[in-house]
C-alpha cells in the first residue's frame, strides 16, 4: 500500500509541475510566432520603402 501511495504521490506532483508548465510553453510559442510575423512586416515594409526609393538602381 505504501508503494501505491508514493505512486500517486508521485504522479499528483508530475501534473502539478506539467499543468504549472504548459501555460508558459503556449506562451513561449505565441511570443515567438508573434515575433516572426513581426519581422515578416517589417521586412516587407522595408522591401516595398526600398522599391519606392529605387534602391536597387542607386546601389
Amino acid at each position: 500500500m505504501h508503494q501505491l501511495d508514493l505512486a500517486i504521490t508521485s504522479l499528483g506532483a508530475f501534473w502539478a509541475q506539467l499543468g504549472a508548465f504548459v501555460p508558459k510553453l503556449i506562451a513561449a510559442i505565441i511570443l515567438l510566432l508573434v515575433g516572426w510575423i513581426t519581422a515578416k512586416l517589417i521586412r516587407a515594409g522595408i522591401m516595398q520603402l526600398l522599391k519606392i526609393a529605387r534602391f536597387d538602381k542607386l546601389a
